[in-house]
């Protein structure tokens, strides 16, 4: 099973900038609420190191995969430490995510 995530958890671009995680979710752990599918997660601009001709830096992700399967809060589906999707930068990349809690599991 994986780690719900929560806005205190990290999701950096491979660039190392970390994402802004914004949840509208009711449910807490830990003080902290957990992300719901279609919750903001955007990396500040300018963090992202990726910059030159041709390139853009990270701003924003598509969430791919890693949405708890029979999990939802106010029928959203909670996004969980299995997550997957590409940056908007250019090009695209993958991202990292640590859940930083393990009292929240699903799949």
């Amino acid at each position: 099973m994986a780690q719900a995530l929560t806005n205190a958890s990290t999701i950096t671009c491979n660039h190392g900038a970390t994402a802004v995680l914004t949840s509208t979710s009711k449910l807490k752990v830990n003080g902290s609420s957990v992300l719901l599918d279609g919750d903001t997660i955007a990396f500040a601009p300018g963090v992202c190191s990726q910059k030159g001709t041709g390139l853009t830096p990270c701003t924003s992700l598509t969430v791919s995969g890693g949405q708890a399967s029979h999990f939802t809060v106010g029928g959203k589906k909670v996004l969980l430490s299995t997550l997957t999707g590409k940056t908007n930068g250019n090009p695209e990349f993958t991202f990292t995510v640590v859940a930083g809690q393990s009292k929240l599991r699903a799949s």
